[in-house]
Parts: structure tokens; sequence; C-alpha cells
């Protein structure tokens, strides 16, 4: 038996097996632009800016991009919100540990939980509209945030 290995010729448009006729073509690569990227709004975008405004709703966080990033209006807007979320968190904590002292615990540990729900499920808001790279103010929040001058 005769066994010569197989030469093959390189074509940038086709390879051709030596012994074959038959041109095997390269499959088309897909590209993506980064136009094609960001032309989806629900796509997440995991930039500095976008992190810092996001970090902004995550509690005592919120002073992280405050002092970093305070001159980006972007995250400063993000901040200003995660500052009064940070606040109604505080005040819930404040009058939480009044009532655990024994004064009313039973239905206001229901309410209190029921706020601190809603307060996490604005803090997740915030964080999706920051990752999204949107300015959209968080229902409640987003009118007191207003008021911040800092």
């Amino acid at each position: 038996m005769d066994s010569k290995p197989e030469e093959f010729t390189t074509n940038p448009e086709t390879q051709t097996n030596a012994e074959s006729t038959t041109p095997v073509t390269p499959s088309p690569v897909a590209e993506t632009t980064t136009e094609d990227t960001k032309s989806n709004s629900s796509e997440l975008e995991f930039s500095e800016y976008t992190m810092m405004a996001a970090l902004a709703y995550v509690g005592p966080l919120v002073f992280i991009p405050l002092f970093m990033k305070k001159d980006d209006p972007f995250t400063f807007f993000h901040v200003k919100q995660g500052l009064v979320l940070f606040g109604m968190e505080v005040v819930l904590w404040l009058v939480g540990g009044w009532f655990m002292m024994g004064i009313m615990f039973g239905p206001m540990s229901t309410i209190l939980m029921v706020i601190k729900l809603v307060i996490f499920v604005l803090a997740i808001l915030g964080i999706m509209n920051a990752l999204k790279k949107v300015q959209k103010e968080i229902p409640v929040v987003g009118k007191f945030a207003h008021h911040i001058k800092i």
C-alpha cells in the first residue's frame, strides 16, 4: 500500500485537497459590531460608570460612588436615588428596633417586613436601570431624590 500524506494548498478563498477537486470553503464568521450590541436597550452594560451607579443601590455602599464618581452626572443621578433608599432603610431600622423593644411587636413586624420588601424591589429596579444605562426615576424615591443637594 502506498500511503502518501495528503497535500493541501491554501487559498484565501477556498481550500482544495490535492486528491480531490471539490473546493472546501470556510464557514462565514458572524461579525458583531458594537452598534449591533448597543442597539438593543434591554441589554446590560458593565462599564465602570454603570457598575458604580448600580452600587449606589446597595445600602451603605452608596458612599463609594458618591465620593469616587461625583463628577459623572449619570452616576450621580443614581447616587441621589440610592441615598434616598439608604435613608429609608436607616429609618426603617430605627423604627424596627424601637418596636422590637416590646412596645408593639405583632402587627408592626408584618408591616415593617412588607416595607423592607418594597425597598428591596425598588433597589433591584434601580440596579437594573443603572446597568441598562437608563436615567429613570424609581417610583416614590425619584420624587425625593430631586431635592437632594450635594
